[in-house]
């Protein structure tokens, strides 16, 4: 009976130094890419202005007028646009989708600037306290730190926790969620008593 055949151990692959030719390339390609993204990014702003300006002058007709011509923009995207045109929302915000973004363009304009250059605090489950860059909170922390108007400090997120903590005994039937956000609109699914938790976490799904 022939040996069975030892299989062969799986090596790592070999990395290797990028060649020049790599180099170069890649120096035109990123160079391109910023000038690109640039670009789009004053486009943006110019486009802001323009919506801003035509809302100032003709409002609602003119969100309808927008509306219809360029269809395919959600409803938050067009509230960033008119924030951007008017001066009201940090450029780094208009393409950024993430929980703790949707939830500080609610701010005013300093506030959005400091919280995305450095980071908020966030208190832990543990009572230590952490620098978290905006992108990188969840639902749950961005609602803790990121209040309607104002980043939350250590106390109040203290408070908040606390007030939220008699919710997370309840019987989890009792607190199934009972709305949804579609559009940029919040739909209520069935009857329901609403907390200033699911408040804070509409706005933040509705950015």
């Amino acid at each position: 009976m022939p040996a069975t055949p030892t299989p062969a151990t799986p090596t790592a692959p070999t990395l290797t130094a990028p060649t020049p030719a790599t180099l170069a390339a890649l120096s035109t390609a990123t160079t391109v890419f910023a000038k690109a993204l640039a670009h789009g990014i004053a486009s943006f702003r110019e486009a802001g202005v323009v919506y801003a300006k035509a809302i100032t002058e003709h409002g609602q007709v003119a969100r309808d007028a927008f509306t219809a011509a360029v269809p395919k923009l959600r409803p938050s995207t067009w509230r960033r646009l008119e924030m951007l045109g008017r001066g009201a929302l940090d450029e780094r915000l208009i393409l950024n989708g993430t929980t703790g973004a949707s939830a500080l363009v609610r701010l005013p304009f300093p506030l959005q600037k400091d919280a995305l250059d450095n980071g908020v605090e966030l208190l832990t489950t543990a009572g230590d306290t952490l620098r978290v860059e905006v992108d990188h909170l969840t639902a749950e922390q961005s609602a803790q730190v990121i209040a309607i108007d104002h980043i939350r400090s250590l106390a109040e997120q203290r408070a908040y926790v606390e007030a939220k903590a008699p919710l997370l005994r309840l019987d989890p039937r009792t607190r199934q969620k009972c709305w949804r956000v579609v559009g940029g609109k919040v739909r209520i699914t069935h009857p329901c008593e609403l907390t200033r938790v699911d408040l804070a976490n509409m706005l933040a799904e509705m950015g």
